[in-house]
Formats: C-alpha cells, structure tokens, sequence
C-alpha cells in the first residue's frame, strides 16, 4: 500500500498555518459500538457501492445511511458535516442532512461534473459543461465562465473539478491540446474575485478528478500521468505553491488543515502531522467514488 509522504506533508501543515474548527455534534445515533453517553461526530465521508458511508476523524466509528437510494456515484459534505449533496448518474443532485434526511433537491443538476460545498456551509457550487453555477447562498465570483481559461483554438478540453475558496477565489485543474506548436499542456487556474488570474503550470501532461480545499484556502488534487498511480498533490493557493505529497484514489484534508483522509488499495487512511502517525480502516473489496471531509 503506497502512503502519503508525510514529511512534505506535516511541513506543508505546519508552513500553512492552522484553522480554529469547531466540530458540529450531530445525533442522536444508534451506535451499537458506542456508549450512549458519547457523542460521536461523524465528519468523513465515503461512497462505497454506491452508498454513503461516515467516519469519525479516527475511524474508530462508522455509519451507512442506508435510508438512502442505491446506486450513489459521487457526494460531498459541508464544513459543519451537517449537510451532504449526492447524486446519482443521470439524476439531479440531492441535499440531505445529517441523517440522510432529504432538504432539496438541486434542479437541472443531472449533467454537473463537480459539486462542493463553500466555506459558508450553505453553498453548493456545480461544474457544469466548464461553467460554475451556484445553488443556495449567492457567492461573489469574477467569473462563472470557466472555459475562458483555456487557450484560443486549444482541443481535448478537459476540467473535472473546481473549489471556490472563503472569499470566491476559484481554483480549477484543467488540460488541453494547445496546438503544434504548445502540444498537450496541465495547468490549474487560480481566479480571484478581483486582479489578475495566475497559471500555474503542471510541467507534464496529466488528467485531474478531484479537487477538495479546506477553511485555510488550501487544496488537495490528483494527478494521473499516463499510465501511472494517481498522485495527491497540495496546493497552498495564497502563495502558489504546490507540490507532490503521496498516491492514493481519492484524498481530502480536514477542515483545520490538521490532517488529511486518504484511499488507496481497500484501505481508508488519516494522517496526523502532530504525531507523524496514521490510523487505517480495511474497506475490503468496496468500490469507493468520493471521499470528502
């Protein structure tokens, strides 16, 4: 099993700084492995099967949110993990809450190739087709056009994800063919609500298919070349700075910035950069398709 390169990580951490986070209580729960008098905050989400899954921070603790239908592709959770967005091919995305109770439903949604929740907790932000569209709270964006940070004439467009940081900068992976002359270029695209846009180049062609940020404005990706493992590389948006940290499927790094989820080959994993150790959690043979925290 490949692990996270925790040095560059644990330094990454101490350099970014940290969040004062909060966590939200949800339940009541019915946890058979847990006293009644505890209150367990489930704050990591996976879908495995087609089905959500919670864990606390130390995967000492998990639920399945089996009141929900089968067949779930790709979800995500808020910062206060007291509202989830899923959704399922050829659906629209659906808004539940902690206990997998339905709030809404997000209209039109069935051909978005992204969604994530913004900082406020209220926003859910979709790519649609290269376009940002907002449901919830409004946000202050520059833009919601994104296929304008490709080049003029460029072909094999590709962008699978985005995050919209606290104050509405967006930050978007994205690949195309530049031409003769370019070839196949990587780049991710750093958008504030004011001033000048910055490229940051990816140096190698690569396809990207996940990006998820925490409070700090600091985000974790995946990068696949060729034929290769998918990288996790982290990227500090306020200095533009990013850099390899590890390999895994899928990754996400808590809202504090403190540690960071990862899954790769059956096994959830949580790194701790105050104690360089990790805590693992067997998921068997599950097929996971989101992991977010």
């Amino acid at each position: 099993m490949k692990k996270i390169l925790f040095a560059t990580f644990a330094m990454a951490l101490f350099m970014a700084g940290c969040y004062k986070y909060e966590p939200q209580f949800e339940g009541p729960y019915e946890d058979s492995n847990v006293p009644a008098i505890n209150q367990v905050v489930y704050e990591i989400l996976t879908v495995e099967d087609g089905r959500i899954h919670l864990y606390d921070r130390n995967l000492q603790n998990t639920k399945v949110l089996t009141n929900l239908p089968q067949g779930i592709s790709k979800a995500s959770i808020n910062f206060s993990h007291d509202r989830m967005a899923y959704q399922i091919p050829g659906q629209d995305i659906a808004i539940i809450d902690s206990a997998g109770l339905a709030l809404g439903t997000v209209s039109n949604s069935a051909a978005a190739k992204w969604f994530d929740w913004h900082t406020n907790n209220r926003s859910l932000f979709l790519l649609e087709n290269y376009k940002l569209r907002v449901w919830g709270d409004p946000l202050s964006l520059s833009t919601t056009n994104l296929g304008s940070v490709f080049p003029l004439g460029a072909s094999d467009l590709e962008m699978n994800s985005v995050s919209v940081l606290e104050d509405g900068t967006i930050v978007a992976p994205y690949s195309d063919y530049g031409g003769f002359s370019v070839g196949y270029e990587s780049k991710v695209a750093i958008i504030p609500p004011t001033g000048t846009r910055t490229y940051l180049n990816r140096f190698v062609y690569v396809h990207n298919t996940w990006m998820r940020a925490n409070l700090n404005g600091h985000a974790l990706y995946d990068v696949t070349a060729g034929g290769g493992d998918p990288e996790f590389w982290f990227l500090e948006v306020s200095v533009q700075n990013q850099g390899q940290i590890g390999f895994g499927d899928y990754g996400s790094v808590s809202p504090a910035g403190d540690r960071i989820a990862s899954w790769g080959n059956g096994f959830l994993e949580v790194y701790q950069s105050s104690t360089t150790t990790n805590r693992s959690f067997s998921t068997g043979n599950a097929v996971i398709t989101a992991l977010d925290w």
